[in-house]
């Protein structure tokens, strides 16, 4: 009867990852992809990684001179190009500006959003999101 239990258990552990993980992207669509997680867009032949992030955003609930920015980095890996990094920011009227888009071969690679938004506490990279869309040009 343990055994069975387990089993079970196992199963639906299986079918619950199964259908929550994202495997790809799909163009137009928006997907998220954690820091240091590698989606495929297998349309465009490439892969992408959330490789690095900086995180000036003004905390929620506090005076700040500006809001802030956040700015991150994804490697782009192609099986037949070599690697690209491309970097992109959350505001779009920083004094430094970086564009919040970034072109490759055909499709522009869109940053929508950085989650979580910071409040007071340090956030740990490993729980940042970016939400990004891909569109062909």
């Amino acid at each position: 009867m343990k055994n069975l239990i387990g089993f079970i258990c196992l199963i639906l552990m299986i079918l619950f990852y199964s259908c929550s993980k994202q495997d790809s992207i799909k163009i137009g669509d928006n997907f998220d992809l954690n820091f240091e997680q590698t989606l495929a867009f297998e349309k465009g032949g490439f892969e992408l990684e959330f490789i690095k992030v900086i995180d000036s955003r003004c905390p929620t609930n506090s005076l700040c001179h500006w809001p802030g920015s956040a700015i991150i980095d994804l490697q782009i890996i192609h099986p037949e190009n070599e690697n690209a990094i491309i970097r992109l920011e959350t505001a779009l009227n920083a004094p430094i500006s970086i564009p919040n888009t970034a072109v490759y071969n055909d499709y522009i690679i869109e940053l929508i959003d950085l989650l979580p938004y910071p409040e007071r506490d340090t956030i740990a990279h490993s729980q940042y999101t970016a939400v990004l869309n891909i569109t062909q040009q």
